[in-house]
């Protein structure tokens, strides 16, 4: 589980958080210091809305903004005595309120200046339109998040802007004439002798760009995440494209069209080319054509061609090709391709069922995802595979020819995310170097498993003897029995979802098998603990000192053995509190939906049992508390500083309220959420556990939460509705909660 983040500062920097409330002056008493992994950090701590500083509360008297938590509408105070504020973090306020005798800033229109106004350190939220003063000879665009118009004065020689329009509201930009550095045009800002583009915006009307014919160079970094743009004519005087790669962030550019009369570039049908078309450079990503041929004069797709489209279905490549660079997964570049045919006068390749190979079909060069076809056979001549050929594709068998030496697997996948869709492998029987039976692939004398598919349909599993090494994941969505044979001695992954029993050869030296749970020949780890065991009870041998107990829907006691220090049990959901703009997901429920109790062996050095929950041994950390336990109650013990799995206790549909032991001062309880207090102050940040046993109505998010360690989303049968109040680190889009990435 991961614990809140505390930003890393300088002796003398402060961090200061803002939670809900009705205002209050911050001064020196607040201030709370304590030592984290070396590093020394102090928190003033506060409830208010309005910041107003004290004079020496900040040591030097430097406020650094990039690290004040603040929700959106906050009013700042600056006292007489703050001579520095940071120009980076980036916050809007509501409002600035500046104390007539402080000498080092100005506030002018809702804008925060230095006092010689050369630069803007902090604007409100109502500064739509931005004219730069005079005084400022250079500018950064940066803060300016809310800024519709911006005038750019005949004074200013140097920009500074930003590399993303996207983030900004900037619709419409003006220059006063007689500026030495700038022209506009359209709204997009040039050199002064408009031969180079430095910003176009994202914002506003006109989805499509056309270039001065005095552009001479263009950087497509500059256009990047450009959200308007449809379509671009290019300048008939342009001689260079600098980063092109990053056209691939146009999402909504559809074509691309230049002059003939242009020395260098040339298009066909919206895509663009060197100008004798031998090279294709750009094929933009949003072009609605579902079928596409290339001119007869293109011989090269190479490595730094952008080639990425959402909606082509059918590539007819010319007799000339001679290099086409496509990556294994074809999907990530053009997810609907169905087929690529190629000239049969072409030297270089061919192509079979609309897979295209190299000339003598003894490698594959594009594998299209989208093949109708759901049974696949390879040439005879062909060698290798690799299985992120299938990535995405809707291949479920697959064959292999006499000549195939090598498989490549991909092992870089998520469970129940980037799955391919194969069943089952077949090999020729003349093949040498491989063999295959019920769909698994083996080497030649079955020594070695080389692949059990994604997708393997067969609900018993036999390991036959021969086989010693098993590469990649014992898998099987369907598998409920397993047997090993005598000779396999590692398994290093395992996805049986649906396992019932387990056996191993007597005769094995690796393995052992005790009341249907798989274990090391000593016993002193657990390999496979099956997830649909049936017996209602778990006792772990006490040579056990290792080794995790996988979800089980059976289980209604464990029984922790003398020895056992290894992880009790692990989430298996994806983690993905800190990607930007993605769902907040941190653990996946239910795990042992049956579980009342676990018990521990007295010796046992490191868990212990309060009421058959789990904690550490001395009871600082409360591990696991069981989904399916009756106690209407819970006791957190006075001497426990953390709780993990808090999706346990929603799973609960018993347990309905969380009590807290005297002289415990690291949690807080109040209508059925569990919450973590910052250390040393009576507030709190985190959301560590949430009862089960009632239903939300209206669940709060507060303010001060930068921290929850249970997945919301996946319990709205319980929580009917969410209300974040002026939260810096989550957001509700859709009635889904978001968790923001911040710096």
């Amino acid at each position: 589980m991961k614990k809140t983040k505390l930003l890393v500062v300088s002796c003398f920097v402060l961090l200061l958080i803002l939670s809900l409330g009705y205002g209050k002056t911050v001064s020196a008493k607040d201030v709370v210091s304590f030592e984290d992994q070396n590093q020394k950090k102090m928190i003033i701590d506060y409830e208010n809305k309005t910041v107003t500083f004290e004079e020496g509360v900040l040591e030097d008297n430097v406020l650094y903004q990039e690290n004040l938590r603040l929700p959106d509408d906050f009013t700042l105070v600056i006292p007489a005595s703050m001579r520095q504020i940071s120009k980076y973090g980036y916050r809007e306020a509501k409002e600035i309120k500046l104390d007539p005798a402080n000498p080092y800033f100005t506030v002018k229109d809702g804008i925060l200046y230095n006092k010689q106004m050369t630069e803007i350190i902090l604007l409100t939220k109502s500064v739509h339109t931005l004219k730069i003063p005079s005084t400022m000879s250079q500018f950064e665009f940066t803060p300016c998040v809310n800024v519709k118009k911006l005038i750019i004065p005949k004074e200013c020689k140097e920009l500074k802007l930003p590399n993303f329009s996207k983030d900004y509201a900037l619709e419409s930009v003006e220059v006063e004439a007689g500026n030495p550095s700038y022209s506009v045009k359209d709204n997009c800002i040039y050199n002064k002798n408009m031969t180079e583009l430095y910003f176009c915006p994202s914002q506003g009307e006109g989805s499509k760009l056309v270039l001065p014919n005095t552009v001479k160079k263009i950087s497509f970094f500059t256009l990047a995440d450009n959200k308007r743009i449809q379509s671009i004519v290019l300048s008939k005087n342009l001689e260079k494209i600098e980063y092109m790669q990053w056209v691939d962030h146009l999402k909504n550019l559809k074509e691309i069209s230049i002059s003939s009369s242009n020395k260098y570039y040339s298009t066909h049908k919206g895509v663009l080319y060197d100008k004798k078309k031998k090279t294709l450079l750009i094929y933009p990503l949003a072009k609605k054509d579902k079928k596409y041929e290339m001119p007869s004069t293109v011989t090269a797709i190479n490595k730094d061609s952008c080639f990425k489209n959402d909606h082509l279905v059918s590539l007819i490549l010319p007799a000339k090709l001679k290099t086409f660079s496509c990556p294994v997964k074809v999907a990530e570049i053009l997810p609907k391709l169905k087929e690529v045919k190629v000239s049969s006068k072409n030297k270089y390749f061919s192509q079979v069922k609309g897979v295209l190979y190299n000339k003598k079909k003894t490698k594959i060069v594009c594998f299209p995802p989208q093949m109708e076809k759901t049974t696949y056979s390879l040439p005879n001549t062909v060698k290798s595979f690799q299985e992120a050929y299938l990535y995405q594709s809707k291949v479920k068998k697959i064959s292999l020819g006499k000549s195939f030496k090598k498989w490549v697997s991909d092992e870089n996948q998520i469970a129940g995310v980037y799955r391919n869709k194969l069943e089952s492998v077949t090999v020729s029987s003349k093949n040498k170097y491989y063999s295959s039976k019920d769909g698994i692939l083996y080497d030649k004398k079955k020594g070695s498993i080389e692949l059990i598919p994604y997708n393997y349909q067969g609900k018993t599993m036999k390991i036959p003897d021969s086989v010693s090494t098993l590469k990649g994941t014992l898998r099987g969505k369907n598998v409920k029995k397993l047997a090993i044979g005598k000779k396999l001695k590692k398994i290093d992954k395992i996805d049986l979802p649906n396992l019932q029993t387990v056996s191993v050869s007597s005769k094995n030296s690796s393995f052992k098998v005790k009341d249907q749970v798989l274990y090391n020949k000593k016993m002193s780890k657990i390999i496979l603990f099956p997830a649909k065991r049936k017996s209602a009870t778990y006792n772990m041998p006490d040579s056990v000192k290792e080794g995790k107990i996988s979800q089980n829907t059976y289980v209604q006691s464990i029984a922790i053995g003398k020895s056992y220090h290894g992880i009790f049990a692990g989430e298996d959901g994806v983690i993905q509190d800190d990607v930007k703009d993605e769902p907040y997901w941190h653990t996946q429920p239910k795990l042992f939906t049956k579980l009342k109790e676990i018990k521990v062996s007295e010796s046992n050095l490191y868990y212990t049992s309060v009421n058959g929950v789990l904690f550490s041994k001395h009871k600082r950390d409360l591990y696991w508390y069981p989904e399916a336990k009756k106690n209407e109650e819970l006791i957190i013990p006075k001497e426990t500083k953390n709780v993990w799995h808090g999706n346990t206790m929603l799973y609960n549909s018993c347990l309905k309220q969380i009590s807290i032991e005297s002289g415990n001062d690291s949690f807080q309880y109040e209508d059925g959420i569990l919450y973590q207090k910052l250390t040393g102050t009576t507030k709190y940040n985190e959301i560590c556990a949430i009862v089960g046993g009632l239903e939300y109505e209206n669940f709060i998010i507060k303010s001060g939460i930068s921290e929850i360690l249970v997945d919301i989303n996946a319990f709205r049968d319980k929580i009917k509705n969410i209300t974040v109040i002026d939260n810096r680190y989550y957001y509700l889009e859709n009635a889904i909660l978001y968790k923001r990435y911040i710096d």
